[in-house]
């Protein structure tokens, strides 16, 4: 646009100037018209707005040059720049592919080298194998190798046994035949017994009226044990009347309760008589089943229902002195039921007397000295008997009580021979399981609670709790 412009300037300038003569320059060979050279120099000193248009003119001609060589040449840095950029592009293919193939041929030596470090591994154990096998191998052809020794000696045992056993069984021979002479005897022996069975079958009618006579007896001992229990029944409610009216008054209800306790006494050595009644009843039961059995041998019937007989009036006989005793029992009980008192030096709670020792004894110890007295370790059931410990005792005195699981670890028992039902274990008790052989109770004092128990071992020396 510049030089177009310029261009148009010049052109007005050259048209609109009529009066300047410009004079042309010109050259013939070597010769030169310097007057009219000079004439045109100063004609343009005279005009110096048309040297300047013809200046700018030639600088934007100048420039314009400058920038399509400066294009032109851009353009061929531009062309070679992309050349090498194409160039280096295949070069990075060409160097990627080979990178992707120099990787893929590492990866398949380290495979290689992997396989072949197993397969070697496996041939190791392979190889250390056969080497057991070769050694054992060895020792099983040693061991055959005397098996072998042991075998013919064994053999020549064999045949010596063999002709020892050729000469025992003529012996069983002869022997054989002393049997069958024997045998022979029995045989007529037999024949004879036979005919005591048939006679001791006529016995035998005899027998049964006098076994129908013991299961008469036997049925009035039953009747003897159930007024036995209608008694027992009549005690458990005379208690359960005795608990009700407890609750009248501070005396009253400790009187009650010592009776109830004599009752609960009573009661449980009445179930325990009444038990043994009834396994003599099953006892005799069965007696008498096996005796109604028709599939025995009259000849052993005779003895056995004598025998019986002999057993069924002697249990009858015992019934009876029991029942009398135990009539005689429940009489001494209501004329006694609440006339206890305790020695001096012993406490007295409920039905019981207690004594706290203060010298200090093992659990064995302890238990005798408690039976010198005529008592034993204290044997606690119920939450109110806890609780009168647990206001006697000090905080320092742990005194041993009378349960034990000296018999059977983990079956604890009193020392009367009664299981444990009702519990007053502490956290985490018993722990004897754990292989510390305790084996035998102490009370602790828990203050302003009922107490607690803990299995301890039996040797450790404490203070005791007697009851009598």
């Amino acid at each position: 646009m510049a030089v177009e412009y310029h261009a148009s300037t010049l052109t007005n300038l050259e048209t609109d100037d009529s009066k300047i003569q410009y004079e042309k320059l010109t050259a013939d060979g070597n010769t030169f018209k310097f007057p009219v050279f000079l004439s045109s120099v100063h004609a343009l000193r005279n005009s110096p707005f048309r040297v300047a248009t013809l200046f700018l003119s030639l600088l934007c001609l100048l420039l314009l040059l400058g920038v399509i060589g400066q294009s032109v040449h851009y353009q061929k840095v531009q062309q070679d720049n992309q050349n090498k950029l194409t160039a280096l592009n295949k070069n990075k293919e060409d160097l990627q592919e080979r990178l992707n193939t120099e990787q893929k041929e590492g990866k398949d030596i380290a495979t290689n080298c992997e396989q072949l470090m197993n397969t070697g591994s496996q041939l190791n154990r392979k190889r250390d194998m056969l080497y057991t096998n070769r050694y054992t191998l060895t020792e099983q052809l040693r061991d055959l190798r005397l098996s072998e020794g042991q075998l013919q000696a064994s053999q020549d045992t064999l045949e010596k046994e063999k002709a020892q056993l050729k000469a025992s069984t003529d012996q069983l021979q002869s022997v054989n035949n002393t049997l069958t002479k024997e045998r022979d005897l029995q045989q007529q022996q037999y024949v004879a017994d036979l005919q005591q069975k048939n006679d001791l079958y006529a016995s035998y009618d005899s027998v049964t009226k006098e076994r129908d006579n013991l299961q008469n007896k036997f049925n009035n001992a039953s009747r003897s044990k159930d007024e036995l229990q209608k008694k027992y029944m009549k005690l458990v409610k005379d208690l359960e009347k005795l608990q009700e009216r407890h609750n009248f008054s501070s005396y009253e209800k400790e009187k009650l309760e010592g009776s109830q306790k004599n009752l609960v006494n009573e009661i449980l050595q009445l179930k325990s008589k009444l038990d043994a009644l009834t396994i003599r009843e099953k006892a005799l039961h069965q007696n008498f089943s096996t005796a109604m059995s028709p599939s025995r041998e009259p000849a052993c019937d005779l003895q056995s229902e004598e025998r019986e007989k002999e057993k069924v009036q002697k249990i009858n006989d015992d019934l009876t002195d029991e029942r009398d005793m135990l009539q005689g029992e429940v009489q001494r009980l209501n004329a006694t039921i609440n006339g206890k008192t305790c020695q001096t030096g012993w406490r007295k709670f409920q039905y019981s007397c207690y004594f706290l020792s203060t010298v200090k004894k093992n659990w064995n110890a302890a238990r005798e000295s408690c039976q010198i007295m005529g008592a034993e370790l204290a044997i606690i059931t119920r939450r109110e008997e806890m609780r009168f410990v647990n206001n006697w005792v000090t905080k320092n005195q742990e005194p041993w009580i009378g349960l034990s699981d000296r018999g059977v670890e983990g079956q604890w028992e009193w020392v009367d021979g009664t299981p444990l039902t009702t519990t007053f274990w502490g956290t985490g008790q018993p722990n004897g399981h754990t292989g510390t052989n305790q084996d035998c109770v102490e009370f602790w004092r828990k203050a302003l609670q009922m107490g607690e128990w803990n299995d301890e071992k039996c040797s450790i020396v404490q203070t005791f709790l007697c009851e009598i």
